[in-house]
């Protein structure tokens, strides 16, 4: 599937296993895992924000820039995303301002609940032998706040069904 630009998923992911080729998470996991899941957490939605969601990184983890990702076909829209939540293009931000950026933006937002979702993984915790970074939940509640509770329930089913008890 083609968004309006002709730019697809399957171009996405292509760009996005090139670019964490090698890379690893926290758990020794192929990089590309967590972008893949990030993307999946937001299939209720536009291909935009599912480009969005694959590329998330991309910017900030390889030498892949914005100009890059426009040439390749990118929209205007998920490239507005990606600039968002591309920690490394605000380096003055501390992480809850970057947060507060994000949330300036409806599908910024939207990607990063999938991320910050996918990353809070109870799983993944347990795996890591610490616990949860609390930045991480108090960027959640900035997050919720910034989109429509349906909105955060359709990504959260999908991409971590144990943070919907932070909803009630």
């Amino acid at each position: 599937m083609a968004d309006r630009t002709g730019f697809a998923l399957d171009e996405a992911h292509e760009i996005a296993k090139r670019a964490h080729a090698g890379q690893v998470d926290k758990l020794g996991v192929d990089y590309v895992n967590h972008v893949e899941s990030v993307a999946g957490g937001l299939v209720d939605f536009d291909l935009d924000l599912q480009i969005a969601g694959m590329l998330h990184d991309v910017v900030e983890d390889s030498d892949i820039t914005l100009a890059d990702l426009r040439e390749a076909g990118v929209s205007e829209r998920a490239l507005g995303a990606i600039e968002l939540v591309s920690r490394n293009l605000h380096p003055s931000l501390s992480y809850l301002e970057g947060i507060e950026r994000v949330c300036t933006s409806r599908d910024a937002s939207l990607v990063k609940i999938s991320d910050n979702a996918h990353n809070s993984l109870p799983e993944r915790i347990e795996a890591l032998g610490r616990p949860a970074d609390p930045k991480y939940a108090d960027a959640r509640r900035l997050l919720y706040a910034a989109v429509p509770r349906e909105d955060v329930e359709r990504i959260l089913r999908r991409a971590n069904p144990a943070l919907l008890a932070e909803l009630d």
